[in-house]
């Protein structure tokens, strides 16, 4: 009885943790964001998510492919599907610490899993950006994708946009 009430209550400690570590990660519209931003930042935010920087992804076939500008390491990682994760840190484990975004799409439902060794290897990571044809808002967001937050919160410097389908007012 007393090993039960022990696991009980670590069990109660990890959860209440897991969920003030998801409350504080920086949950922000992709719009928003743009608008609080300087020129300058503006500028070079764009240039980051319109690709021109270089980008890394998995095609229809499953193999990953680069787009890079110049010869410069791409900024941009796309994923569609939790798989992507594995096929691009195996392929670009070298250049991973140049990413500075993620671009991921979801389909409203599936959680979205960061693998735990991936993340030291994104060192220059800042944003997260969760694409959806779904109507999107930062609740959402924080009560579907608790694996992703909860993964994020030992990183200070990263901050999840997302992007949705507009809500007709």
């Amino acid at each position: 009885m007393k090993k039960l009430v022990i696991q009980l209550f670590v069990g109660m400690f990890l959860l209440c943790c897991g969920f003030q570590a998801i409350a504080q990660t920086p949950i922000t519209e992709f719009k928003e964001k743009r608008r609080s931003l300087s020129e300058e930042q503006f500028e070079a935010f764009n240039q980051l998510f319109s690709e021109k920087l270089g980008s890394i992804y998995v095609d229809e076939n499953g193999q990953a492919q680069s787009s890079d500008i110049k010869g410069d390491q791409a900024k941009l990682m796309i994923v569609n599907h939790n798989e992507d994760f594995e096929v691009l840190r195996t392929t670009f484990s070298s250049q991973l610490h140049a990413v500075e975004a993620i671009q991921l799409s979801w389909n409203g439902q599936d959680d979205i899993i960061l693998p735990s060794d991936l993340l030291p290897m994104l060192s220059g990571l800042r944003y997260i950006v969760v694409s959806s044809n779904q109507i999107l808002n930062s609740e959402i967001v924080r009560d579907n994708l608790p694996v992703l937050l909860t993964s994020l919160s030992a990183s200070q410097q990263v901050e999840v946009l997302y992007n949705g389908m507009e809500q007709i007012q």
